[in-house]
């Protein structure tokens, strides 16, 4: 029985990879969040892969997995260009992978392919988790709710202090047309990599301090990569800044979807100059609501006599500006879906082309795959029958052996050596027992060095 049996290491890792190559002979989808990703000097990526409980958000399985550097570059490139986000530890992904066990290294696992789709979607699961989570506890809309300044002369600006963005956002203020003042502090902060969300946060934490001393926060960052972005989904970044006593305004450089800090923002704007922009038009209006109660209370003054004619006159322009505000409102609107719409037709369209580029590369590397599979499966088949022939050869010579051994220690010769003789009579016969003789016979008693010749005179048989 297999429990009796003894086993050395090395047979019973012979035993765990060939059950492991007899039960997984294809490749397999799985999903998992990246805890940790090396890429070696000789371009090999090392991944260590996690999954964890949904319910207590322990971990419950762990394995090392490899991606050899004739894939890595391309399944990188692939699906950093769909998803938009950095091929990283910290993400969830579904990988198609090999199952191997090494004699020596134990079980691992090998990618052969990745699905960005599945990525995609799990980003945006985090960030409506994270807006659900914002919204349950209450404080997903307060920075919306903040009443905005008439005039936000005091900015406070989180950004990086050599930014082509924030540069952007001063000389667009500095030279408006209509020359406006306003107080700017800088609040120097990373705008991407691993210290952004911190730096940010210790930014709000500066500003809250002194908060009596600012009308508005702006957040701005120009240009950089895409895959940057990502750090805006922070539910802590996106709690500080939707519990923040003043009006917070974001215009991070993207113009796709948005961010968990554009929508928790009291205000979302696309760039940084955007942003600059809207705090001019801002001024502006309350000039021209000055200026329009100047001009009305002048008129009141010098034209009391028609006074009821300047009253319809006043509401029909505010009327009129009330409707070609809201036209404009809708025009914006109607050409921001508009412009949605392309956005998200040319992503898809942009998706389904890469995988039908990358599929005939993939295609080549899993039928490659599988042949090796089936070539390794031969090769293994024939050394087990060469190895079972070899035994079974072995086995039988050796039998032949015992037989002919037995055979020779049973050779006449042999046997007078131990101290037995053969005894014959005059015709050669071999003497067996008593009753072969009769008084008178001549005997030859062999012996080993000689014969000896004898005559019967007696018989004596022995009695029961």
């Amino acid at each position: 029985m297999m429990q009796d049996q003894t086993f050395s290491l090395s047979e019973l890792n012979n035993l765990i990879q060939n059950l492991v190559e007899n039960h997984f002979d294809y490749p397999l989808w799985i999903m998992a969040e990246i805890a940790e990703l090396k890429v070696a000097s000789n371009g090999h990526c090392y991944l260590d892969l996690l999954d964890k409980s949904e319910k207590s958000g322990k971990d419950i399985a762990r394995a090392r997995a490899t991606i050899w550097r004739n894939v890595f570059p391309l399944l990188k490139a692939y699906f950093e260009e769909i998803t938009g986000q950095e091929f990283i530890g910290g993400i969830k992904v579904m990988l198609l992978v090999e199952v191997k066990f090494h004699q020596l290294y134990g079980y691992s696992l090998n990618v052969v392919d990745i699905n960005p789709a599945f990525t995609i979607g799990e980003i945006a699961l985090q960030r409506e988790k994270i807006l659900q989570e914002l919204e349950q506890e209450g404080i997903l809309m307060l920075n919306k709710q903040v009443s905005f300044p008439v005039l936000p002369k005091r900015i406070a600006v989180i950004s990086s202090e050599n930014a082509a963005g924030y540069e952007d956002f001063l000389n667009e203020l500095e030279n408006n047309t209509w020359q406006y003042y306003f107080e700017l502090t800088l609040f120097p902060a990373m705008m991407q990599g691993k210290e952004t969300e911190n730096s940010i946060i210790a930014a709000l934490e500066k500003i809250f301090e002194s908060v009596e001393n600012y009308d508005v926060v702006v957040i701005i960052r120009g240009g950089g990569a895409k895959l940057d972005l990502s750090v805006f989904d922070s539910k802590p970044i996106a709690e500080h800044v939707a519990q923040f006593p003043i009006p917070v305004l974001s215009g991070i450089g993207h113009t796709k979807d948005q961010t968990v800090l554009d929508i928790v923002s009291h205000q979302s704007l696309k760039t940084p100059t955007a942003v600059a922009d809207f705090l001019i038009q801002h001024f502006r209006v309350q000039e021209q609501e000055i200026n329009q109660l100047k001009n009305d209370f002048h008129k009141g003054i010098y034209e009391m006599i028609t006074e009821k004619k300047q009253d319809l006159f006043s509401l029909y322009i505010s009327f009129k500006n009330s409707i070609d505000f809201r036209i404009k409102q809708e025009k914006e609107q109607l050409l921001q879906i508009n412009n949605n719409v392309r956005k998200q037709s040319e992503y898809f369209i942009k998706m389904e082309t890469h995988q039908l580029l990358y599929l005939p590369e993939r295609i080549r590397l899993f039928m490659h795959i599988v042949i090796d599979k089936q070539m390794q499966r031969i090769n293994n088949y024939f050394e087990i029958i060469k190895k079972d022939a070899s035994a079974i050869v072995n086995k039988e010579k050796q039998q032949l052996q015992n037989y002919e051994e037995h055979l020779r220690l049973l050779e006449p010769k042999h046997l007078l050596k131990r101290g037995y003789h053969l005894i014959t009579n005059d015709y050669g016969k071999i003497i067996k027992g008593i009753e072969d003789i009769t008084v008178n016979d001549m005997l030859q008693i062999h012996f080993t060095k000689g014969i000896v010749t004898s005559k019967v005179e007696k018989i004596k048989k022995k009695t029961q």
